[in-house]
């Protein structure tokens, strides 16, 4: 994603703020981390850790990304198993890419049922236990529709093809 200390970037239910740590070490405590979530329960979590390492440069937003509109755009967004939980993913991929500055980046880990054998034999209990602890839909085929969407991306399926890593960027993105 080519993350300076000067980037801005766009962490996308960013959670309890799991990926902070990696992207501070990017950042170095300068630059600007904002991480939109619309559950405060594990916001809360974020906050702690933001405290604990004494992060300066990290603004948390509780509320959907769908309905986020702030006065900046991003050098950078990425999304981790979150997309696939979101009934409204359309449209929120929609208003990732919206508020990416022109040559922005966007890079998602997502989940998927796999098609490999043996692991698809597996499929089920994947199913299950990921839309019970998780609320993934793993039919939602959110990469699929990225990919319709822009004229290039990066694709790479890991542990067994239940989950993905896709990145592009916004000036491969069409409206």
């Amino acid at each position: 994603m080519n993350l300076t200390g000067n980037s801005v970037i766009l962490d996308v239910a960013c959670g309890t703020g799991l990926n902070f740590k990696i992207i501070e070490s990017y950042l170095r405590n300068s630059g600007r981390l904002v991480g939109v979530d619309f559950s405060p329960e594990t916001l809360k979590v974020a906050r702690n850790q933001i405290a604990k390492h004494k992060w300066t440069n990290i603004e948390l937003v509780n509320m959907r990304i769908t309905d986020y509109e702030p006065e900046i755009l991003f050098d950078a967004s990425l999304c981790t198993f979150a997309l696939e939980t979101m009934p409204d993913y359309k449209i929120a991929v929609e208003k990732i890419f919206h508020l990416l500055k022109p040559q922005g980046k966007f890079a998602m880990i997502g989940v998927k049922v796999s098609s490999r054998m043996p692991y698809k034999l597996g499929n089920a209990f994947m199913e299950w236990f990921s839309r019970k602890f998780g609320g993934i839909d793993m039919h939602r085929d959110v990469s699929t529709y990225i990919k319709s969407k822009c004229s290039k991306t990066n694709y790479e399926e890991c542990f067994g093809g239940f989950y993905y890593i896709l990145s592009t960027s916004k000036s491969c993105f069409t409206q």
